[in-house]
């Protein structure tokens, strides 16, 4: 169970990428004080924290964004 949430947590990920690192170019225009791989890495945290307890199940890529 645990390497086949794993296996879709990599899939939303791979799938999201470059939408989610465009939204924190976009974001990141005003606060350029804060490191943009410091956003995607908590971005990545969420999303872990939020497959892990079931939230993302059957959640589609618009949702998650």
């Amino acid at each position: 169970m645990v390497m086949n949430t794993k296996r879709e947590l990599n899939e939303i990920i791979n799938r999201l990428r470059y939408q989610l690192k465009a939204i924190i170019r976009k974001l990141n225009i005003n606060y350029q004080y804060i490191d943009s791989e410091d956003i995607y890495q908590e971005i990545l945290l969420y999303l872990w924290q939020q497959n892990e307890s079931g939230k993302l199940k059957g959640k589609n890529d618009s949702y998650i964004l």
